[in-house]
């Protein structure tokens, strides 16, 4: 340390000798461990002719960050930080081994500036001739650290709480003002009348709670198209002992199986199923035993013939005719013969089924009308049709 008669001397002998003479570093500062840390560089000024360094900030393109490039003013820095010096204590009052030199600087290594640790990584060209004049070292090439692999935690969805709808109870979760779910709007109203019915039962195989009484409770299960959702109803039967009603209110079921926290429902692809089948449905085994009409029309393509039993359907007409009256149903027949070769047409076909107390419903026809017009032309050939029903 200087006695205060050699400093000025010293210190203007350096200053002729380095004045302008700057040695430059570049550093970076990693700080994304900590919370809301960032990795940012800098550049490191050494002034030779006073032995101060300046720390600023580099900015890349379109960074946004607020323009106060300097991190620490032309100063002298302490290895060490420890605090503020005591009121009247200069630099010059302090050993120059408490600051950090010139031959400190060196890269690869960490410096400490106020208690943040900077990596040089890089020095220009001035500085690697001056360590390699004056100290007659080679500072090392660039040797920038790769970026680290760092895991950030992943923001999972918090379980739904029960309350409302799951698609309500998430839509808080990613707005701080919730927007209601979204729908197809044109896809609900053309779903909005398609409803699938059956007729139902505990399986009690697979049910393992159930008591004597409930084998003899019935159920009917619907599934909405427009909503894929689920309701079961339990008709009220007298004296035995259930209250019937609502068995299960209308909403989205899960899947069996799968977790409280688990988006999987059932779809009409778990329940359009043949039958008898066994479906569960908050957490009980209905067996589904028969369906209604529309369900089977949907399940069939509309093929109605595939659905009844055709022999059924003649002998309801051969009871309706009367074993002595084919020859006067066939002659009913042959008023109405289009083409000559035993042919008639759909409507005079129907017209004839509605002279006879046939009770016969839409489904029966249909059926009727899809297993005799084979050749689809909208002609049925009326001698085979009687003949059949005649044997029936």
């Amino acid at each position: 340390m200087l006695k205060p008669n050699q400093r000025a001397g010293y210190r203007r002998a350096k200053f002729l000798k380095f004045n302008n003479k700057v040695l430059r570093f570049y550093a970076v500062w990693d700080d994304r461990k900590s919370m809301f840390g960032d990795k940012k560089y800098y550049v490191v000024n050494y002034y030779l002719a006073d032995d101060a360094i300046e720390v600023l900030e580099r900015y890349g393109a379109n960074e946004g960050r607020d323009p106060y490039p300097k991190l620490v003013r032309k100063c002298k820095i302490p290895k060490k930080y420890v605090g503020m010096n005591s009121l009247g204590v200069s630099h010059d009052d302090v050993s120059d081994s408490q600051y950090i030199r010139d031959s400190d600087l060196e890269v690869g290594q960490h410096i400490e500036v106020y208690n943040r640790k900077l990596f040089l990584y890089d020095c220009d060209v001035f500085t690697r001739e001056y360590y390699n004049t004056v100290y007659g070292i080679q500072q090392p090439p660039n040797c920038i650290p790769p970026d680290e692999l760092i895991e950030y935690p992943i923001q999972t969805e918090p379980p739904y709480t029960g309350y409302g709808t799951e698609e309500d109870s998430i839509a808080s979760f990613y707005r701080l003002v919730p927007k209601p779910p979204s729908f197809d709007a044109l896809k609900q109203e053309e779903l909005d009348r398609i409803i699938f019915r059956w007729k139902a039962k505990f399986d009690m195989d697979k049910m393992g709670h159930g008591g004597p009484d409930d084998s003899k409770r019935r159920f009917v299960v619907s599934f909405f198209m427009a909503d894929s959702t689920i309701a079961v109803y339990e008709p009220p039967v007298s004296n035995s002992g259930f209250v019937g009603g609502k068995f299960l209110e209308r909403q989205k079921m899960r899947k069996h199986g799968t977790g409280k926290h688990e988006s999987v429902y059932l779809t009409e692809e778990d329940v359009l199923v043949d039958l008898p089948a066994t479906i569960w449905i908050n957490g009980y085994p209905l067996m589904l035993l028969e369906c209604d009409r529309f369900t089977l029309r949907y399940r069939n393509k509309g093929n109605i013939a595939s659905l009844l039993s055709i022999d059924s359907v003649h002998e309801k007409i051969k009871i309706a005719v009367g074993g002595d009256g084919i020859d006067g149903f066939r002659a009913i027949m042959a008023e109405s013969d289009a083409t000559g070769k035993s042919e008639i047409y759909l409507d005079s076909f129907v017209q004839a089924l509605d002279r006879y107390d046939t009770q016969l419903d839409e489904d029966e026809i249909m059926a009727l009308v899809q297993h005799w017009d084979t050749e689809r032309n909208g002609l049925v050939k009326y001698e085979n049709f009687i003949d059949a029903v005649a044997s029936a």
